[in-house]
């Protein structure tokens, strides 16, 4: 409870502040007043249009043909290593606001990009659940030349308009190791535009509406709540075909290492730089591209929600370390607690051990992350029930391992029986997101007070890929956007490689990365406990001989001898600086010495014979002197 507390009281302070910036925008007042809906309500066919519903006639039947997805070779050199069916079935459940035009419904198309190539249905006119029939152009094969590369796929929303450009919808992103390879899925995968928290919250607590038609679902009474904000989500069937068996799949998250740039090439035509904005929308969103990955349009709101995402997903690696040193504390894992009593054991002697033991237990979680068995928010309720078989990562550390040494296994379809307990899982999920979101309202509302912790006493070319500019550019009439949009990019950039670990840790959008990581982590675990066992006590001995004979070099330099020499040819020296820098000084240039040379050259001969008239007095007043 303490962590979520703090949680909510960081987020309700965040909220505070914001709320107060954004009031000093005087152009809030100037907004416009939703004429548009205003219209949709007085459209008499709107009712007709925007009930459109397609879900009804989705044609399930295999599409009738694939067409084939050529990318030329100048633009990908590297030969093929697999075959990539994706056919576009049906897509709807976004909400009514900002989507679709005044008097009528959307005229839908999806666009699919895949490691260069593009692709694009035709279009469904006045749907607002579009579906794409068998014979329609729906089915596309793509010939991969990278394993580690990702399926891009967005639903546009085409306008009549030529000087306008089509409307982005949504968008999704999986990446080609998130399928078991040789398998044929045919998923809902939800649909993003701006990725804010309701977006997120929306897809969280999608299972709520999935009685529900697509058409209504976000605006019915069962949505209301989560769906408000919701872009909806895209059927898809997606194959996944390696040549190899899998092998260079296992291999990817170590050949994409050194892989560059996505990118896709498209005319320098208007047609063509329609479509290659379409592209940048599919594969970075709505306005990020391969220059500015954390470009976006400046918005307060947008800023709360990175610093609700920042916060959530800190304080979730931080409770999931807890949650898992819990696990081991409670036994619910009792092979795992006695292992991590024997490391605890046997690293009082040899802290080296207990390092090795930290890797091991490292790839161990991952690997039980792969496998679907993940740690209880409350450990000391009754264990949850691990993961659904469709909910775990498609491909297991074992298969993964399994697929690197021989190839992939054929794998079994998934029955009614495990898509049934998916679904009620996903509810449950579901269910628990809601009553945190209507728990987070109360508590912003005062209804319901956080819990206090009790503290214990004691110490504690805009357009062009070459460019290497942005291409989308974001304005505001905001005042203080100058001062804030930098905090709103310096959020996002903290997000991106949070995003990343916890996708990592996840292990069901990328599993061979994750798998490669367990792996490195084992190896490395291994490693050490060569080093702690044969060559720690050598190491300690040989830096102990090197403390101390450094500590003898440290105490003769400090108070030897040769010190009391060295001061003082140092004092000489310095007092040679220091006059050598008074001359300097006096004359920097040397403009007296050369005007004394000068003199000394011109009345040389006068000085001596001036001189020589000198001793001559000097003699004969002596003389003089004598003789009186």
């Amino acid at each position: 409870m303490g962590l979520l507390n703090f949680a909510s009281w960081l987020k309700e302070s965040i909220d505070g502040w914001l709320e107060t910036v954004d009031n000093l925008d005087p152009s809030k007042k100037l907004r416009g007043t939703g004429i548009g809906a205003a219209l949709n309500k007085l459209n008499p066919l709107h009712h007709l249009t925007k009930t459109h519903d397609g879900e009804k006639h989705q044609d399930l039947a295999p599409s009738a043909r694939f067409e084939e997805v050529i990318v030329g070779a100048r633009h990908r050199p590297a030969p093929a290593v697999g075959t990539v069916e994706v056919e576009v079935l049906c897509a709807g459940g976004w909400t009514t606001s900002g989507v679709g035009d005044a008097l009528s419904a959307e005229d839908c198309y999806a666009l699919v990009l895949l490691d260069g190539g593009v692709a694009q249905t035709n279009v469904i006119q006045d749907a607002k659940v579009p579906a794409w029939r068998a014979t329609d152009r729906r089915a596309f094969r793509f010939r991969v030349a990278d394993p580690g590369a990702t399926l891009y796929v967005g639903i546009f929303d085409e306008d009549p308009n030529p000087i306008e450009s089509d409307d982005a919808i949504g968008r999704c992103a999986i990446a080609l190791s998130a399928f078991a390879p040789g398998a044929r899925y045919d998923a809902w995968f939800p649909l993003t535009w701006k990725a804010t928290e309701q977006e997120d919250l929306a897809t969280k607590g999608r299972a709520l509406v999935a009685d529900q038609a697509l058409a209504t679902a976000a605006t019915s009474p069962a949505g209301r709540n989560t769906q408000a904000d919701s872009r909806g989500a895209i059927r898809l069937r997606v194959k996944v075909t390696w040549d190899d068996g899998g092998k260079a799949l296992a291999l990817s998250a170590l050949t994409g290492l050194t892989k560059g740039t996505q990118y896709v090439v498209a005319p320098a035509t208007k047609s063509g730089k329609a479509l290659r904005e379409n592209c940048r929308f599919t594969m970075y969103g709505e306005g990020a591209c391969p220059h500015d990955a954390v470009n976006e349009p400046f918005s307060m709101a947008m800023v709360g929600d990175h610093a609700h995402e920042l916060v959530d997903l800190i304080l979730g690696l931080i409770g999931g370390v807890k949650n898992r040193v819990l696990s081991l504390v409670t036994y619910r894992k009792p092979f795992r607690s006695v292992l991590a009593l024997v490391a605890w054991m046997t690293s009082v002697s040899n802290h080296a051990r207990g390092i090795a033991w930290l890797w091991l237990l490292a790839g161990l979680e991952l690997r039980d992350t792969l496998a679907g068995d993940t740690a209880p928010a409350d450990l000391l309720q009754t264990p949850r029930k691990p993961s659904t078989k469709i909910a775990k990562p498609q491909l297991s550390f074992e298969a993964w391992a399994a697929t690197l040494a021989v190839g992939a296994s054929a794998v079994k379809p998934t029955t009614e029986e495990e898509a049934d307990d998916a679904r009620n899982h996903a509810r449950g999920d579901a269910e628990n997101v809601a009553v945190e979101k209507m728990l987070d309202e109360w508590r912003a509302s005062g209804k319901v007070k956080a819990a206090e912790v009790e503290v214990e006493d004691g110490e504690a070319d805009p357009d062009d890929f070459l460019s290497k500019k942005p291409m989308k550019k974001f304005g505001s009439m905001h005042p203080l956007a100058p001062f804030v949009r930098p905090i709103q990019r310096l959020l996002l950039q903290l997000l991106l490689p949070l995003r990343a670990i916890r996708g990592l840790l996840d292990g069901r959008d990328d599993p061979v990365a994750t798998s490669t990581v367990a792996l490195l982590c084992l190896v490395v675990s291994a490693g050490m406990f060569v080093y702690a066992q044969f060559l720690h006590h050598w190491v300690t001995w040989a830096v102990g001989w090197f403390v101390c004979v450094l500590s003898y070099v440290i105490g003769l330099a400090l108070l030897g001898p040769q010190n009391y020499f060295l001061i003082r040819a140092y004092a000489k020296k310095r007092q040679n600086r220091h006059r050598v820098r008074a001359l300097a000084g006096f004359d920097p240039n040397g403009y007296a010495a050369l005007k004394i040379q000068d003199f000394y050259r011109n009345y040389k001969a006068h000085l001596l014979k001036l001189a020589e008239e000198a001793k001559k007095r000097v003699a004969e007043e002596k003389k003089r002197a004598k003789d009186e």
